[in-house]
């Protein structure tokens, strides 16, 4: 093949795939914005399975592992969540959501001193986060430490006045909002009346 017959080969097939790669972002993107939906109606059974093609076509997505893990605790699933928390984790070691929702899965599994350390490590990142002092106080609960769990509630209670004893224990989800960016949601507040009903696994 001479050198300008290599040259429009390798125009031909720049040409062909820039669009197909454009076309595949795209349907990761459709993805997310299917199981996002589910997520937020929970549907988490159908939403697991379109997170689990979303993890397949793009496996450093943060936000799908996170999501995906959210919905196995939901669904029952807590020790399999574990393994969905972890790599987000791995792949962004101080994601907070993804910290408070895997201190979720540990109290359902009634390992109440692991989702203490879980929400510590978001507290030492984040002091006024409302979600891990509420859950933290939880679990202090969960193992007697009631004068330390009093502490979090108070600060819960500065934080937002007449939430600090509402939380529910389950996990929470981030809504997306704008153009996917993979692994940066802001989550909703989900009130606590939506919340009951939800059992330990």
């Amino acid at each position: 093949m001479g050198t300008k017959s290599f040259i429009r080969s390798v125009i031909i097939v720049a040409a062909v795939a820039a669009p197909l790669a454009g076309r595949a972002e795209e349907s990761v993107d459709d993805l997310i914005t299917q199981a996002d939906k589910l997520t937020q109606r929970g549907e988490c059974l159908d939403a697991i399975r379109i997170w689990s093609r979303i993890i397949r076509l793009d496996e450093k997505n943060a936000f799908a592992w996170d999501q995906r893990g959210y919905c196995r605790v939901l669904t029952g699933k807590a020790q399999d969540s574990l393994d969905d928390f972890d790599e987000v984790l791995r792949l962004e070691p101080t994601h907070q959501q993804a910290l408070v929702n895997r201190s979720h899965a540990y109290l359902r599994l009634n390992r109440p001193d692991r989702s203490i350390e879980d929400l510590s490590t978001v507290i030492a990142l984040n002091p006024h986060h409302l979600e891990a002092r509420i859950g933290r106080a939880i679990a202090l609960s969960r193992v007697g430490e009631h004068e330390r769990a009093l502490a979090d509630h108070a600060v819960a209670a500065e934080i937002a006045p007449g939430n600090g004893r509402d939380a529910e224990e389950r996990p929470r989800r981030h809504r997306r909002l704008g153009p996917p960016a993979r692994s940066r949601r802001v989550r909703p507040h989900i009130p606590p009346h939506q919340a009951s009903g939800l059992g330990a696994a």
